[in-house]
């Protein structure tokens, strides 16, 4: 099927010795050679879909289609064997009715991400979240540039890259969180708009809480631990079977206290104290992911697994 021979390669069979033939010059009268016939029936072959064919009918109106698309001339088609096309789809129908003994991980992810994508560069095509997205209107454009306000996913995601960086321990009063926050935007942690939409409060209420001053003296914390490791995926899906999918995700900080792990994750959602317990319970899954994957890399057990909401200045354990 190729348009012409390549004069620099070789034929894996060798090609038999024919004598010359005088030139058939009777045009369109003339019987197609074997070779012809050979060429017509693969590009026949190349365009019929074999699952439409039931019959030699439909074998013979396949062929004839071709015909009207352009794909074949007239000639061709007749030197076509409907008969061989016919037996070649019956055969192949015998064949589709395999099934694949693992069709349940067929819609599985490759990979699936833990965190809300908030400190990861960019997302992944073929990664799924163990957290549904929120539904949330279009938003029109905003062109303001620089002076536009940072959305909440923005602030949000100013405020964690602060958590990373801020020493807690050095706290002390909301004056101290303000200027560990303008100290990140001379180090060019954060832009000057990151900085000034930080709320220094909130970060001074979590170094002041039970659970900030636990972080400040524990014997190691992890801040923006990043993981990757494999996990069996009927773990994370139901009939997901021993298959394993790349599990990924970063945890907010971690730390060790009497040789346990506190697993601990800042959420910047708007909710008042009230209503942080209910709103703990959509993040259950990804924070149960985060404890896997520390007990997995540590070999320590996690003895607490928390939820901080910054805004309502609360801690919710799972």
């Amino acid at each position: 099927s190729l348009p012409e021979p390549d004069p620099e390669s070789a034929d894996l069979i060798a090609r038999a010795v024919r004598p010359f033939r005088v030139p058939e010059l009777s045009g369109v009268e003339r019987e197609l050679t074997a070779a012809e016939r050979g060429t017509a029936t693969h590009l026949a072959l190349r365009y019929i879909a074999l699952a439409t064919v039931h019959s030699l009918v439909d074998a013979r109106d396949a062929i004839d289609a071709l015909v009207y698309s352009g794909a074949l001339s007239a000639r061709e088609a007749q030197a076509v064997d409907a008969n061989s096309i016919y037996a070649l789809a019956a055969s192949a129908a015998a064949d589709w009715g395999w099934e694949y003994p693992h069709g349940d991980a067929v819609g599985l992810p490759s990979k699936v991400t833990a965190t809300e994508l908030k400190s990861l560069p960019e997302p992944d095509p073929e990664s799924a979240e163990l957290l549904e997205r929120a539904v949330r209107p279009f938003r029109k454009p905003d062109l303001a540039g620089a002076e536009r306000r940072l959305t909440a996913a923005e602030r949000g995601t100013a405020t964690h890259l602060a958590l990373r960086y801020i020493d807690l321990g050095s706290v002390r009063s909301a004056r101290d969180a303000r200027e560990a926050v303008d100290a990140l935007a001379l180090a060019g942690r954060l832009s000057v708009r990151e900085a000034a939409a930080v709320d220094a409060g909130s970060i001074y209420a979590l170094a002041a809480s039970g659970l900030g001053l636990r972080m400040a003296r524990a014997e190691r914390v992890w801040r923006e631990f990043s993981f990757s490791l494999l996990r069996p995926a009927g773990e994370l899906f139901a009939g997901g079977g021993e298959d394993e999918i790349l599990l990924q995700g970063v945890v907010d900080c971690c730390f060790e206290e009497d040789g346990a792990l506190v697993v601990v994750d800042y959420k910047t959602d708007r909710v008042t104290a009230e209503e942080a317990p209910e709103r703990a319970g959509r993040y259950r899954e990804q924070l149960m992911a985060y404890a896997w994957a520390m007990e997995r890399i540590t070999g320590l057990p996690v003895r607490e697994r928390v939820l901080y909401f910054l805004h309502a200045r609360r801690a919710v354990e799972l």
